[in-house]
């Protein structure tokens, strides 16, 4: 058998030309690439279609977004999740646009021309395709993702335990607590104290604090930090904000027609609406309307309005109890803001209740026994007169469950709706939506992801639909406000989030 004789191994345009010769199965390639989609080589464009004489007021504006990876090659996959708005900020209006993503690298994004002058036109890459399957296949199915810090304690023996949600991996030595009515065969569990018993837990606490560092564990195992790192993360796409003149229209406008009535399972609209000032929104789903202060008392007299869930809902309590005026006689009763808040006006025959769900993430200290989960409370409500209003909310706390968990906790409460309808067939509830918020840290956007908060939404919206449950949905209205995006987000939009819940009920 003759000799095979082998090119030598070196470097340089000489073994290059006799790679690009050769027939071999591969080619080294010398510029690397992640193939992730690249804001800042992606192009946005606008379609002005038949709109000939330009956009009016009343258009749908409509932009094209084609995305490119960072060597300027054509992504062919969708699944990169991008937030977009448009504004004027001297006219104080706003609106958030609607991503429609094509599966094929190409997005439209929508928006209702809700006013005539200028208006600048921003999209942000808030995750890749690739990010958003990491949240979804790594970090989202892993346990002991949420953890809190369990106090035992009998007579003078105090010891602290690692606490934790199980619910498919296995486990021993540890103490159990079930609830099934409320979380089926998810458990809440704790390591065993050395010297105490299961029973002696007192008191839970949890925090941003483990959730960060869990994060940070995770992305240095899996080498992927650079997935949540500029320019993958909250980075704008090159050509923003793009800026669009909207000319006035002589027309009628969509937002001036008679909208249907705000009722369940409203079908969704291709814009929710926009600000027409800082101070006002304009709801393009449903007949919302603004409510005064005597409007509101009389469309909640006599009625028991109970807030099940977060802060979210303790904001919402604030703002009800604020319209009915300091000069009103009432009586109010507040426990640690974590717990309960009682309000009642005895002259209106009105009281509202805002009660914090169980197992919330929160660095405050919580009274393990004392808890109250809203299947529970649902159960346990007084129905002899049916005078009720129920509003839930179920996002901010659970992003670090895994979603088989959530999903249990979330169907055993519309079960409990259920039991409550067969009661009170007629009593309004309502599921509030998620909104995008604040992130301080990088690792605050895999566990609390603006991501995840909208796939909520789209999950509770879907579970809730078909029995005459409500969804409120005010992600695009505190989206395209013009403050900052925010957890806890500024009374004046809470105000518009109470007149559109007003709007469903009278």
């Amino acid at each position: 058998m003759p000799d095979m004789k082998l090119p030598p191994i070196e470097s340089g345009s000489q073994n290059k030309q006799w790679i690009s010769n050769s027939s071999f199965a591969f080619v080294p390639n010398d510029e690397q690439s992640l193939f992730i989609t690249s804001p800042l080589r992606s192009k946005m464009r606008l379609i002005q279609g038949d709109m000939v004489d330009g956009i009016k007021q009343g258009d749908m504006v409509n932009v094209v977004l084609e995305t490119f990876d960072n060597k300027g090659r054509k992504r062919m996959f969708g699944g990169d999740f991008f937030l977009a708005g448009m504004a004027n900020t001297k006219l104080r209006k706003s609106t958030a646009g609607k991503v429609v993503d094509h599966r094929n690298g190409t997005y439209n994004i929508y928006f209702y021309a809700g006013w005539s002058g200028q208006a600048n036109i921003t999209v942000t890459l808030i995750h890749p395709r690739e990010a958003v399957e990491w949240i979804e296949t790594v970090y989202r199915p892993q346990e002991r993702s949420n953890i809190w810090s369990g106090f035992f304690k009998r007579n003078k023996t105090e010891e602290k335990c690692v606490c934790y949600i199980l619910s498919s991996s296995t486990w021993k030595d540890v103490c159990e607590y079930k609830n099934e009515n409320a979380l089926g065969k998810t458990l809440f569990a704790c390591d065993k104290p050395k010297n105490l018993s299961c029973h002696d837990l007192l008191t839970i606490s949890g925090g941003i604090a483990f959730l960060k560092t869990n994060v940070a564990d995770l992305l240095k195992k899996y080498e992927t930090r650079y997935l949540f790192s500029r320019p993958y993360l909250w980075t704008k796409v090159r050509g923003s904000p793009m800026l669009v003149n909207i000319q006035e229209s002589n027309d009628t406008l969509q937002h001036e027609i008679n909208a249907p009535p705000c009722k369940p399972d409203l079908p969704l609209s291709i814009s929710e609406g926009f600000w027409e000032n800082i101070t006002s929104w304009k709801s393009l789903t449903c007949a919302a309307r603004h409510w005064m202060p005597d409007e509101a008392i009389s469309c909640l007299q006599g009625k028991r309005v109970y807030l099940l869930g977060e802060s979210t809902l303790r904001q919402w309590y604030d703002s009800i109890t604020k319209l009915f005026g300091e000069t009103i006689q009432k009586t109010s009763k507040h426990h640690p803001w974590t717990e309960h808040h009682v309000w009642a006006d005895p002259i209106e025959n009105t009281s509202v209740v805002f009660r914090f769900h169980a197992l919330a993430s929160t660095s405050a200290t919580i009274h393990f026994w004392n808890q109250t989960f809203v299947s529970d409370y649902l159960d346990k409500l007084d129905t002899s007169e049916c005078n009720i209003i129920i509003v839930i909310s179920l996002s901010y706390h659970f992003p670090a469950w895994t979603l088989h968990s959530y999903a249990e906790r979330v169907l055993h409460i519309r079960q409990a709706i259920v039991r409550l309808k067969a009661r009170c067939p007629d009593i309004p509830v309502f599921i509030k939506g998620s909104h995008p918020r604040e992130h301080k840290n990088l690792e605050s956007h895999v566990h609390s992801s603006d991501w995840t908060l909208f796939s909520m939404n789209t999950f509770l919206r879907q579970v809730f639909q078909g029995f005459g449950v409500i969804f409120i949905d005010v992600f695009d209205m505190s989206l395209s406000h013009l403050s900052p995006n925010n957890v806890h987000v500024p009374k004046e939009v809470i105000r518009q989030q109470i007149d559109l819940f007003l709007s469903y009920v009278c």
